[in-house]
């Protein structure tokens, strides 16, 4: 019996997001029975959202842990059973445990499969109108007031010295404190983009110096998902 593959299927990332998962990766959800995910209740969501006829009790879907072990998965894809990898949204393997899954697939020779769907992390970048040739994704920064304003400085410096965009995310219930993190360490010439519940009909990307920001105050992130750039307009 061949080997099964290991499928990296993006979710939409919002809740009003469906239409932006190509048929193509829906086609291959549907064929699969067995799910890698952050989080079961999460995955199942939208595997039911994209896959309305799936019966859930015939599904298996695993959680993926801090101390993930990929060893079972890997002998359930000798076996010949292929499984869907989904993140939390978007995605997988991007600020996500998925990574390791996939490099482990790759050392014993299974197929690995990237999906076509929506990532957060590059619409902000493409409608922020900073440099998209070079760019640095620092996922999740630090959450402490003392050691995120030194890196905000820093990421602020790197952008000066090279020109890339420097990309940054947090939990939607911490918005407010990057926030105001933010307008502490940048300068007021810094160009900042925030680009927020992206996928749906509310999408919000703004690029203003963050003098402009600090007149007009922060926008209404309150519990939204959102992407921070800083960046030069070439």
């Amino acid at each position: 019996m061949p080997a099964g593959k290991l499928f990296l299927i993006p979710v939409p990332i919002h809740d009003e997001g469906k239409d932006t998962i190509p048929e193509a990766t829906v086609e291959v959800i549907q064929h699969l029975h067995f799910f890698l995910a952050e989080r079961s209740k999460t995955a199942r969501k939208f595997i039911k959202l994209l896959h309305p006829a799936c019966v859930q009790s015939e599904l298996t879907v695993e959680e993926m842990q801090e101390n993930f072990d990929a060893t079972p998965f890997i002998q359930l894809l000798k076996d010949g059973t292929s499984i869907g990898l989904m993140s939390e949204a978007g995605n997988p393997c991007i600020a996500d445990p998925g990574n390791k899954m996939v490099a482990a697939a790759h050392k014993q020779g299974i197929d690995v499969v990237a999906l076509t769907g929506p990532s957060s992390i590059l619409l902000a970048l493409i409608a922020s109108g900073f440099n998209g040739q070079l760019f640095t994704f620092h996922g999740y920064l630090p959450n402490k007031k003392d050691t995120l304003i030194p890196r905000l400085k820093t990421l602020e410096q790197a952008v000066v010295k090279t020109t890339y965009t420097q990309i940054f995310m947090e939990t939607p219930y911490r918005n407010q404190f990057v926030w105001d993190c933010m307008m502490t360490a940048f300068s007021d010439k810094t160009m900042l983009c925030i680009a927020a519940n992206l996928g749906s009909p509310a999408a919000f990307t703004k690029t203003r110096a963050v003098g402009e920001w600090k007149k007009n105050g922060m926008p209404d992130l309150q519990k939204t998902p959102a992407i921070f750039l800083i960046g030069v307009t070439l």
